[in-house]
């Protein structure tokens, strides 16, 4: 049973962001296990030669001692509605293999596209990715995600955008949203109108 993992993005034989990934993999090692993480993941990602699809989702597996890597055909899940659900108890700081937590609260979702979390007052992230927001001049990204994503921290380096504090009340201030994660990291962005986010 493995504890942790980290989705990556290859495309077109292409690993993408392995370094933020590297960074992420050793901080949540050093949180759970205390010690140096063992893991390169420079030298144990690689392309399965019988798999031929442009791009893939590696899931890379891990626990103390060992890991695994998975490989899985990617396609873009479309998001076109979000529904607000509340729960300050929920936690999900590092990438958990069990996400039951995320699980119990997409029953809330109704017959929208996934859900947008609010934590302790606080807009956070959907159920499996960071969300950004679109005010007529740039983009912001919730101060308090649930986790910080590997395109999330991207963006912030490269300051394409900006970290703020976000309430469910702040939601009419901006026009559009996007959704980010790993293997939407570098696409073209999608946005949506703030107008699909449901109480």
């Amino acid at each position: 049973m493995y504890l942790l993992l980290e989705t990556i993005k290859m495309k077109e034989g292409i690993i993408h962001n392995v370094l933020l990934h590297q960074q992420r993999l050793n901080s949540s090692f050093q949180a759970h296990f205390h010690h140096a993480c063992p893991f390169d993941l420079q030298e144990i990602v690689y392309l399965p030669e019988k798999l031929k699809t442009d791009w893939l989702k590696v899931r890379f597996l891990y626990n103390e001692k060992n890991w695994e890597l998975q490989f899985h055909p990617y396609k873009v899940r479309r998001i076109d509605s979000l529904k607000l659900v509340y729960d300050d108890r929920i936690s999900y700081s590092h990438k958990y293999v069990n996400r039951s937590q995320l699980t119990h609260l997409l029953k809330q979702k109704e017959e929208y596209d996934d859900i947008l979390i609010v934590k302790n007052g606080y807009i956070s992230d959907t159920s499996f990715s960071n969300i950004i927001f679109f005010d007529g001049k740039r983009w912001l990204t919730p101060a308090h995600p649930l986790l910080e994503g590997i395109c999330r921290a991207k963006m912030l380096q490269e300051q394409k955008i900006v970290e703020t504090a976000i309430r469910p009340e702040d939601i009419k201030r901006f026009t559009h949203f996007a959704l980010i994660n790993s293997m939407l990291c570098g696409e073209k962005i999608e946005p949506v109108s703030t107008g699909h986010i449901f109480p």
